[in-house]
């Protein structure tokens, strides 16, 4: 049985004790399985769990070869979307929805959509395709948001498996709390990105530099935000950036190519000087 972080329970009943910024993973193994399925026991998650409500979500303790099975991270249990129907997870609160295991339960390369809603606005949605005989580690990222929406379709049935229905297996859902800071990019002479473009103390953005001006280069990236950060490698495209205390601020340097080119002449000319010279002392030496 998965241990279950105890504290997820109390913010069901005092939102004064919600921990900020630490990561909460919700494994399903505390809910109970108790009507017979085609692939093993179910039932209904319960409309409030675990801080978040819960929309169409179903859990499993699957018995029988299935993406089920193959689903779970640790015994026993994983959640599912019932008769492959639209999920949903949504709270009162915003949350940052980071992780899951997903995998399609009867189809090879099931596409499962994931939206984040903030509020009624769709801020994120992604695309993923998942197998029927492994779990795929997701990464949404989603931040900020206050609900959820999980859909599947596309692929083909899995041979030897029994059903060929729609759903996918979720695992391990990770989330948190904390607070949520956005990164802004500036360039001059070229452009830059992050993804994803917003995150928590200590999660990570992917930088990339693009689209020099012709006759530029990229040469380095700086923080500039008083939230703070750091940087991986100031010199390399792509780059990791790690945030701070709060929002961040980093700006990607371009420089003109001819300059390059001329400084590395003048050093060039410069140690050709100082071999001339060297070698005159060498020559006068008695």
């Amino acid at each position: 049985m998965k241990r279950f972080f105890k504290w997820a329970c109390i913010l069901l009943t005092s939102m004064s004790a919600t921990v900020v910024g630490a990561d909460t993973t919700i494994t399903f193994d505390d809910l109970p399985t108790t009507s017979s399925g085609s692939a093993g026991n179910w039932d209904l998650i319960p409309t409030s769990y675990n801080l978040f409500q819960w929309g169409n979500f179903a859990v499993y303790n699957p018995t029988v070869s299935s993406g089920y099975k193959a689903g779970v991270i640790s015994p026993n249990n994983v959640a599912f979307n019932n008769l492959a129907g639209i999920a949903t997870i949504s709270s009162s609160n915003s949350f940052n929805l980071l992780s899951a295991h997903l995998t399609a339960a009867w189809r090879d390369n099931l596409i499962v959509t994931v939206t984040g809603y903030k509020t009624n606005t769709a801020i994120y949605s992604s695309n993923y395709t998942v197998s029927a005989t492994a779990p795929t580690l997701v990464y949404f990222n989603f931040y900020g948001v206050t609900s959820v929406g999980f859909s599947s379709d596309g692929g083909t049935a899995h041979s030897g498996y029994i059903l060929s229905g729609y759903q996918f297996a979720m695992d391990n859902l990770t989330f948190n709390t904390g607070s949520v800071f956005t990164i802004t990019l500036t360039a001059t002479n070229g452009s830059a990105t992050a993804n994803p473009t917003a995150g928590t103390a200590s999660s990570t953005t992917a930088l990339t530099a693009t689209n020099p001006a012709p006759g530029y280069t990229f040469s380095s990236w700086m923080v500039t935000s008083a939230g703070g950060g750091s940087i991986s490698s100031t010199t390399a495209n792509p780059t990791t950036f790690t945030f701070g205390s709060g929002n961040a601020a980093v700006t990607a340097n371009f420089v003109e190519m001819r300059r390059v080119t001329s400084e590395l002449a003048d050093v060039e000319r410069a140690l050709a000087e100082a071999e001339d010279a060297w070698l005159q002392l060498e020559e006068q030496a008695p």
